[in-house]
């Protein structure tokens, strides 16, 4: 996976993330125009590569939405959450396409 596009998905995640709540779903749509050409499996690599960096260095957080426009972060480790994030996608077995699918992410308090 090209440095370069993990740094570009890392900005528009970044972007997108900063007061508001980004889903996996847009995260890997924004993957995709970056790649156009790339196969199901790099988009996902390529998000989870950017995904990775940014919740590692604090940037962004992993949860979920929850009614009356709150947000519920995971109780989970990074490895941990990664690995669920993961996971779910096999099982979703495609891309996230429409909010409400895996998890979501904002910025930090």
């Amino acid at each position: 996976m090209s440095p370069k596009a993990v740094e570009q998905l890392k900005y528009q995640v970044k972007r997108l993330s900063a007061g508001d709540y980004t889903g996996l779903w847009l995260v890997a749509k924004r993957a995709r125009e970056l790649l156009p050409d790339a196969s199901d499996d790099q988009i996902r690599s390529l998000s989870l590569s950017a995904l990775s960096d940014l919740l590692r260095d604090g940037t962004i957080v992993v949860g979920d939405p929850t009614p009356g426009g709150g947000f519920k972060p995971w109780n989970l480790t990074l490895d941990q959450a990664l690995q669920r994030i993961s996971e779910e996608w096999d099982i979703l077995g495609h891309a996230p396409t429409r909010g409400g699918e895996i998890a979501d992410f904002t910025t930090p308090d």
